[in-house]
């Protein structure tokens, strides 16, 4: 979820036997802060439930993969 937000995607996302595949842009210009609760939000809606994504996640994910 973290890189989908930093970077984007353009490739379809397969969720349930269901393919999405509408282009998203990255927001890798938010801070992790943002990002975080950005996460935290998405994954806690819609039915969801799952534990929270923290700003020092998003800060290491940056670390490794940027």
């Amino acid at each position: 979820m973290i890189e989908i937000l930093t970077k984007g995607s353009n490739v379809g996302l397969s969720i349930k036997g269901n393919t999405y595949s509408n282009a998203m842009p990255g927001f890798g210009n938010l801070s992790d802060d943002d990002i975080a609760n950005v996460a935290t939000y998405i994954r806690n809606s819609f039915g969801n439930r799952a534990d929270p994504i923290t700003k020092e996640e998003v800060s290491q994910y940056k670390l490794v993969y940027d």
